[in-house]
């Protein structure tokens, strides 16, 4: 399977948090699967808290199968993870904006995006989230603002994809528009 590392973070006691991809996590300790939609050709996106010596495996949460993700922290430590993902069984959360898979098949590269938000340790979801149109969502990118709110931009071949009222162009321009 394919295996990759997109993002690290170091406590402050020295642990190691590593955010990336795992074609095959079934070798990991201490697993705490939260979708267990194997996807191993193309990968699962997995948290790994590792000790701070990297001896030990403390914790690997995964979360199901996604690609071109970017991951981020606030000032309290929580990880935010955004995606694309086909996977329509990947992990919401009851309040999310939406909680079910939209669309999009390109395989590897599109679908729906996600934005996942865990808790410092990487072991628990505290907010989950479809983010998309019918057609492919692609290679977001993201980041926080002082109150930790999230701003994603990315780009979308969905006409119906959601936009609020207040949008500067409310009107879907061809294949690939930016959001």
């Amino acid at each position: 399977g394919m295996d990759w590392i997109q993002n690290v973070f170091v406590e402050e006691n020295g642990e190691i948090i590593v955010v990336g991809m795992l074609g095959n996590y079934s070798e990991f300790p201490n697993l705490n699967v939260i979708s267990d939609v194997k996807h191993e050709e193309i990968g699962n996106l997995c948290v790994i808290r590792l000790s701070a010596d990297g001896k030990e495996v403390l914790a690997t949460t995964v979360l199901g199968h996604s690609w071109n993700m970017k991951a981020a922290r606030d000032k309290e430590g929580n990880i935010y993870i955004c995606g694309s993902t086909t996977d329509e069984k990947f992990p919401t959360t009851p309040d999310a904006y939406d909680t079910s898979y939209n669309g999009g098949v390109e395989y590897n590269s599109g679908g729906d995006l996600y934005l996942t938000k865990l808790n410092p340790k990487g072991n628990e979801i505290i907010f989950s989230t479809f983010i998309g149109g019918s057609d492919n969502e692609m290679f977001p990118s993201f980041c926080l603002d002082k109150e930790n709110n999230v701003l994603i931009f990315s780009y979308t071949n969905s006409k119906d994809f959601p936009i609020t009222e207040n949008a500067l162009d409310k009107t879907y321009s061809g294949e690939r528009d930016m959001f």
